[in-house]
């Protein structure tokens, strides 16, 4: 169901993975109002949290296109991002993620 909406917000910001993720952060319309009122300098406006998220799934991106290992510190929650375009099926197996 994520990947759905991820990619629905994709196709309406036209691939902008950075406004997607913030409409769905925040909510569509709020982040539409947000966007309305300050068009260029949207990003100085997000939430704390919404940064945050942003800014680690930069992070995230960036270490993956490198072809690096990225992994979450203990207690800081995990993100799982699969990028597939290659019109097939992505298979993913997860282990021990709740494991302390």
């Amino acid at each position: 169901m994520a990947a759905l909406l991820f990619h629905d917000e994709m196709t309406r910001f036209g691939g902008d993975d950075q406004k997607a993720l913030a409409a769905l952060s925040m909510g569509d319309s709020a982040f539409e109002a947000m966007l309305q009122k300050h068009p260029m300098d949207w990003q100085k406006q997000l939430n704390p949290r919404t940064k945050g998220m942003l800014r680690d799934y930069a992070l995230t991106k960036d270490a993956s296109a490198e072809g690096l290992s990225t992994m979450a510190l203990p207690g800081t929650g995990v993100v799982v991002m699969v990028m597939n375009e290659t019109g097939g099926n992505a298979a993913i197996a997860l282990h021990q993620l709740g494991a302390r």
